[in-house]
């Protein structure tokens, strides 16, 4: 009985033993090293691992292998994706490679995504495990560039965030808006006298003077004028002849603003950041009648006026793309449905690219308006029949044609035309704050 329970201690032992050892291959196979390797499609590359045993590809499509004699294992990128490689060795050595295939070569790529993250400020990139990785507090613009570089890199990961506020350029926009006479407008500059007399000839010869009589022109183009002055340094006592072209002609300078053929309509100046949109408008809302859908009148209110949008883009070199967009109505009389009166519009949009402190013309935004204006002789003009012989009527057709100067300024707290606007605007609110403007109303 004895003997028994020994036999049986040692079986068990032996047993335990054999557990211990079978436990300990067993981890030994399962504590594989991992290595991660990156590759492009169509890529080779060759590892070095003696006496290569057996080797378990996870995705065929991926990455294939060969074996080479010289022992040396060869890995073979078919397809963008990823895949294990179990390779087990002399001694049942196992080792695995995690293999990624992109689609275009990573060093290549990587080397563009760094020279591209060096331009971006706060922009970090990173190489883990194959994987580019893009980090950093940026700003809006750049985070959208960042996140199209991304997408055209496989396996990169977009880890930015973008800040909350940035510092930008801020713009002053110089605007006038004129409403010009087209016909004034063609005439813009200087206009020379249209009309030149043609060959003229002349005789001159005093037929008597005293003190109190002598040859006198009170016009500068009269032919008698220019006689005396051909021949001038004459006695008056001879006979002279002349023959020449008498020209005439004068210059005219058109002021239009003076002489009523045009008006500034608006001179806003409009301050904003780079990308940012700023808004003028003036004028007035224009009321009129709709039915709901129960049926019930109601009262809507349409802006008519000036509406001008602009917004401008500044570069690093001073340049500044500005978008613009312009509309100018007025009440139409002539055109209205019920007691509802017209809208007359004209609108323009445009992009321009500019130097700071340039300006730009914006031209285009014309109209006609056509009247009848009757004239008639007092009583004559009211007689039956016979009275068309004393009337007369006259059709007048008025073009206009709006007219945009822009000039587009760059800007800071402590810039010269700052400070000019901050006086002008002390200047301005002096009035209310002395108290003077709301005596006078008082008054």
């Amino acid at each position: 009985m004895f003997d028994m329970i020994i036999n049986l201690e040692k079986l068990l032992a032996r047993r335990l033993l054999l557990v211990l050892i079978l436990g300990f291959q067993v981890s030994s196979l399962t504590a594989a090293e991992t290595t991660y390797v990156s590759m492009f499609v169509g890529q080779v590359r060759v590892f070095d691992l003696a006496n290569v045993k057996r080797v378990a590809v996870g995705n065929s499509d991926v990455v294939n292998y060969r074996a080479l004699d010289n022992g040396q294992l060869l890995f073979i990128a078919d397809g963008v994706g990823e895949s294990t490689v179990e390779v087990w060795t002399a001694g049942e050595r196992r080792t695995r490679f995690v293999v990624t295939v992109f689609q275009q070569n990573l060093s290549r790529a990587l080397r563009a995504a760094r020279e591209f993250a060096e331009r971006i400020p706060n922009l970090r990139l990173e190489q883990v495990n194959g994987v580019l990785i893009f980090e950093g507090e940026i700003s809006p613009e750049d985070r959208e560039r960042v996140t199209q570089l991304s997408a055209a890199l496989p396996g990169s990961l977009d880890l930015t965030t973008e800040k909350a506020f940035t510092m930008k350029d801020m713009v002053l926009m110089n605007v006038q808006i004129i409403e010009v006479n087209r016909k004034a407008a063609e005439q813009l500059g200087i206009r020379w006298g249209q009309v030149a007399a043609g060959p003229s000839v002349g005789l001159y010869a005093p037929f008597g003077t005293n003190s109190r009589f002598a040859v006198f022109s009170p016009d500068a183009n009269d032919f008698s004028e220019e006689i005396l002055t051909a021949v001038g340094g004459a006695g008056v006592d001879s006979f002279y002849g002349y023959a020449g072209l008498s020209s005439g002609l004068g210059s005219q300078i058109d002021l239009m603003a003076e002489s009523g053929e045009a008006s500034i309509l608006a001179s806003p100046k409009l301050v904003t950041r780079s990308g940012e949109l700023a808004e003028f408008n003036s004028g007035g809302e224009l009321p009129y009648q709709t039915i709901d859908e129960l049926g019930r009148p109601v009262i809507q209110f349409r802006s008519y006026g000036i509406a001008l949008e602009i917004e401008p883009v500044v570069d690093g070199e001073g340049n500044i793309m500005t978008s613009i967009a312009a509309e100018v109505s007025s009440i139409d009389r002539a055109n209205q449905a019920g007691d509802t009166p017209g809208l007359l519009t004209r609108n323009v949009a445009n992009v321009i690219n500019v130097k700071a402190e340039e300006t730009i013309v914006i031209s285009g935004l014309a109209a006609a308006n056509t009247s009848d204006q009757s004239t008639k002789m007092p009583f004559l003009g009211d007689i039956p029949f016979l009275g068309a012989l004393f009337r007369s009527t006259e059709t007048i057709e008025e073009k206009t044609e709006i007219v945009m100067f822009v000039t587009p300024q760059l800007i800071s707290a402590d810039s010269q035309k700052n400070r000019e606007l901050l006086e002008l605007g002390r200047r301005m609110s002096k009035p209310w704050a002395d108290g003077k403007l709301n005596e006078s109303l008082m008054d």
